[in-house]
């Protein structure tokens, strides 16, 4: 069943018959895996790199799955060969998530350099910085990522509690410092965000930290040694959610 000792990200495949999944053996190999649904057989399993990887995203014609790692770069993996057929190591630190363009022309990535990054499939060339890289305006690495499925929008969260809403541009900040793409910044919880996505339609968020309560009681799911998942849906603006 593969030879990862963890599993860092799951993704289904936009037909849902696939489930790709990424984790690995730290400090040693990555690994995507991609599991049939039906059988819940492992179909392949794919090394990538020499440390875990991240944020398994599928391109909407399910035949490419793109990861994050922690060699800074993006790769995007051809399922049907293994082929990586897309490298970009633009990023300054580890790649947490990953998502493609609705037309799949683009991947998006996120990172602990607080950075969401664009980059063209076909070229495999940065495009650009959804975020700004002025020094001190973003604060925290981001660690997840998700698109509106119906707008050229994007949510991120991280290591600063505060998930972001963006345009999907890759327009660089001005020299006077700023954040053009950012649309809205949601209110801000206690702990970092671990993951965040859309509903189908688009009009709810849905995000997951974690979080100590001041009593020491942990909400949610608990895990040993480590504080408890919390799972937060927000409702917003139809205008922009």
């Amino acid at each position: 069943v593969g030879v990862s000792e963890r599993v860092e990200s799951v993704a289904f495949s936009p037909d849902g018959k696939k489930l790709a999944v990424t984790g690995g053996l730290p400090a040693r190999m990555g690994e995507l895996q991609i599991w049939n649904v039906e059988s819940q057989k492992l179909e392949n399993a794919f090394p990538v790199t020499y440390d875990t990887i991240y944020g398994a995203s599928w391109s909407p014609d399910g035949k490419l799955v793109a990861v994050g790692c922690s060699d800074t770069a993006l790769r995007a993996i051809e399922i049907s060969t293994g082929a990586e057929v897309v490298y970009m190591a633009a990023h300054d630190d580890w790649v947490r998530g990953t998502v493609f363009s609705r037309d799949g022309k683009s991947i998006l990535t996120v990172s602990r350099d607080q950075t969401v990054k664009m980059t063209d499939v076909k070229t495999q060339r940065f495009l650009g910085n959804v975020t700004t890289h002025t020094p001190g305006v973003l604060s925290g690495g981001m660690n997840a990522v998700d698109r509106h499925p119906m707008r050229d929008e994007l949510v991120a969260g991280g290591a600063d509690g505060a998930p972001k809403l963006f345009r999907m541009a890759g327009a660089a900040a001005p020299a006077g410092g700023g954040n053009p793409n950012q649309l809205r910044e949601y209110s801000r919880m206690r702990r970092r965000f671990f993951d965040v996505c859309f509903q189908p339609a688009g009009r709810t968020r849905v995000e997951r930290t974690a979080i100590q309560l001041p009593s020491g009681e942990n909400t949610g799911e608990r895990a040993s040694g480590s504080p408890g998942s919390r799972v937060r849906e927000l409702a917003g603006s139809p205008s922009v959610i």
